[in-house]
């Protein structure tokens, strides 16, 4: 009796997760790609130490999405290829971005709030 009570309890607790991974699964997109976004620094014939503060982003064809660092509210894109352009903007509360369908490599461009720029690449 026990073991029977045990295996109900456990198939009862279990199903309802299993429903709630089947449907998170089938509607998100996941990105296929990440990249670190480096802070641009002003160029000196002095070398410098890498800086701490960074910008990541994942991107798959239709999105990029953004982790931005504290105190940043929001950031403009700039995406930059060998035949177009393109811009939008990021927030701290929204940070994903939806884009054209883009293919080859691109420059990417994010300025802060505050003026720091961030630049890196992104192959599509």
């Amino acid at each position: 009796m026990k073991l029977l009570n045990f295996l109900l309890f456990f198939v009862i607790v279990s199903l309802p997760l299993q429903v709630v991974a089947d449907r998170n699964d089938n509607s998100t997109q996941h990105p296929t790609a990440t990249t670190v976004l480096s802070q641009k620094r002003h160029t000196t014939t002095r070398p410098e130490a890498p800086s701490r503060v960074f910008i990541m982003c994942a991107y798959d064809s239709e999105h990029l999405y953004f982790q931005l660092p504290a105190g940043v509210i929001f950031i403009t894109v700039d995406l930059i290829g060998e035949t177009n352009q393109w811009s939008g903007v990021a927030t701290a509360e929204f940070p994903r971005v939806d884009i054209p369908v883009l293919m080859g490599e691109y420059e990417i461009n994010c300025t802060t709030d505050d003026g720091r720029v961030f630049s890196g690449f992104l192959s599509f």
